[in-house]
């Protein structure tokens, strides 16, 4: 049986409203992880057989003048994105004025099936790509299909 996304986060945006500063990202990109907040952006999508929601909290971070995407997935019970979740984040991305800025995000914390997004700790990762003051992110994903 083949499964497709419908929409895991269709046209997730968020505006930054601190000013955004490029800095130069590290040979070796240091990730970390937050509590996902009320500031995150939070979305959620079926699978087009109906097994389960997945929720994605996603957000831009600017700590010490260096830009982060951070984020988290969790699924309200065991389902085919928790099988697959490594597979459909690889295929995501992060825009900003329709460029990628970031392709891949297998960082985020995946977490344990039935968790609370609102309970998860999202990994953080830098990117180095200069960004306006108050330009609106876009999380999405390339056309994603997998074997259940």
């Amino acid at each position: 049986m083949t499964l497709t996304l419908k929409t895991l986060v269709a046209a997730g945006t968020v505006a930054l409203s601190t000013s955004l500063i490029s800095a130069p990202v590290a040979a070796q990109e240091t990730l970390f992880t937050i509590p996902v907040t009320k500031e995150f952006s939070i979305r959620n999508g079926r699978w087009t057989n109906g097994s389960g929601r997945t929720f994605t909290a996603w957000r831009i971070l600017n700590r010490k003048g260096q830009n982060y995407v951070c984020g988290a997935i969790a699924s309200d019970k065991h389902s085919s994105m928790t099988r697959h979740s490594r597979a459909i984040l690889r295929k995501g991305y992060v825009k900003v004025e329709g460029k990628k800025i970031m392709r891949g995000l297998a960082f985020f914390t995946v977490a344990e099936p039935g968790t609370d997004i609102m309970d998860a700790k999202a990994t953080c990762k830098p990117f180095s790509a200069q960004v306006p003051a108050g330009a609106k992110y876009r999380l999405g994903y390339d056309p994603v299909r997998v074997r259940g």
